[in-house]
C-alpha cells in the first residue's frame, strides 16, 4: 500500500525460486520423495521464515533498494514503536504468532495478511484481525473469531465462495467452527473490510 513516500506490506522470506529451482523441476513429488527424502528438505524451507510488516521509505530509498523498516516481527513478537524509535516486545503478539504455527501446521495455505486504512495497518493472524497505529506503535485486537457460522448455497459449484456467514444455527446446509484461522483479509476503498 502506498501512502505518500511510504509503502507498507507485509514481509515473508521464503525463497520462492529456490523452491522452484530445486522442487519444481516437473518431476513427481513423490518419486523425488522416494529418491533422496526431499519432502523433509522441502519441509525444512520454511521452519526459519521471517514474517514481518515492513515498509519501504520511497523519499530515501531507491528503487533497487533492497532496505526496509519493520513496524511489526512476527517470529520475535515485536512491535516498533515510533515515539522510542525501537522495536518492543509484545507478549499478546507473540502468543498469537504462536497459535498462528499451529494453524499452518495443519493447513500450509494459511497466511498473514495485511492492509492499510487511515492511518493504520490491520493485519490477520490466528484468528483475530489487529490493527497498527503509524502513529502510536499501538497494537489492538479488533476482532477475535471463537466462533462462526455459515451457509452454504449448493447452486454455486466454488467451494469457499458458495458460502455466506451467519448468526448462531445455521441450519441445512450450514456448518459452524470454533476459532477457525483466517485465510485473507482485506479492506476495499469504500472502507469495509472482507474476511475469509
Amino acid at each position: 500500500y502506498k501512502v505518500g513516500d511510504k509503502i507498507y506490506y507485509l514481509y515473508d522470506s521464503t525463497d520462492l525460486l529456490d523452491i522452484m529451482r530445486n522442487y519444481g523441476n516437473g518431476s513427481s513429488s513423490s518419486s523425488r520423495a522416494a529418491d533422496d527424502g526431499s519432502i523433509t528438505d522441502y519441509e525444512g524451507l520454511f521452519s526459519d521464515t521471517e514474517y514481518k510488516i515492513a515498509y519501504h521509505d520511497n523519499a530515501s530509498m531507491s528503487d533497487s533498494s533492497d532496505e526496509f523498516g519493520t513496524l511489526i516481527d512476527f517470529n520475535n513478537g515485536q512491535v516498533y514503536n515510533p515515539t522510542s524509535g525501537a522495536m518492543e516486545d509484545n507478549a499478546a503478539l507473540a502468543e498469537l504468532y504462536e497459535e498462528h504455527q499451529a494453524y499452518v501446521e495443519e493447513y500450509p495455505s494459511i497466511s498473514i495478511s495485511c492492509a492499510y486504512y487511515n492511518d493504520k495497518i490491520y493485519f490477520s493472524l490466528s484468528n483475530c484481525i489487529l490493527s497498527y497505529d503509524l502513529k502510536t506503535g499501538a497494537v489492538e485486537k479488533l476482532i477475535e473469531y471463537t466462533e462462526v457460522s455459515g451457509k452454504r448455497d449448493m447452486s454455486n459449484g466454488l467451494g469457499g465462495l458458495a458460502f455466506t456467514m451467519t448468526s448462531g444455527d445455521s441450519g441445512t446446509n450450514g456448518i459452524t467452527v470454533e476459532n477457525p484461522p483466517i485465510a485473507d483479509m482485506t479492506i476495499k476503498k469504500d472502507g469495509n473490510m472482507y474476511v475469509s
